[in-house]
Formats: C-alpha cells, sequence, structure tokens
C-alpha cells in the first residue's frame, strides 16, 4: 500500500489490494483517504520540528517532493 499512500502509481490497482487483505473495495478507498490525510499530518509536523518559522513550511514540503521526485 505504500505506493498509494504517497500518490505514486501502483502495480497492483485498489481491488487488488482489497482482496488481499481481504477488505471491501470501498472499505480499502476510505483507509488510503484516512492513511494519507494522517501521513500529511505527520509530515507537516516533521517539518515543523526542524525549520524556524512555520511559513516556511510549504517551501520546505515543496523542496522535499522535488527531491525525492527525481531519479
Amino acid at each position: 500500500m505504500t505506493p498509494c499512500l504517497a500518490g505514486r502509481n501502483s502495480k497492483q490497482s485498489h481491488a487488488e489490494i482489497a482482496q488481499s487483505l481481504g477488505m471491501s473495495l470501498p472499505a480499502i478507498r476510505v483507509a488510503l483517504h484516512r492513511l494519507r490525510q494522517r501521513y500529511r499530518v505527520l509530515l507537516r509536523e516533521e517539518i515543523a520540528q526542524t525549520i524556524a518559522d512555520p511559513k516556511d513550511i510549504e517551501d520546505e514540503i515543496k523542496h522535499l517532493i522535488t527531491a525525492v521526485s527525481q531519479p
């Protein structure tokens, strides 16, 4: 589920993930939505601890995304 959590395309469809976890497709979609929300909150909290000005959080997130998106 990690690629789905990060918003990347997964080799597995949501339906395949649901089946492998013994969950329904709607339940997987809800779980992924909630996991992404929680991931976002935790990422922002972690970044906030590394910068002096909270106004810089968005810039740091953009920089991080750029850094991890490049091969």
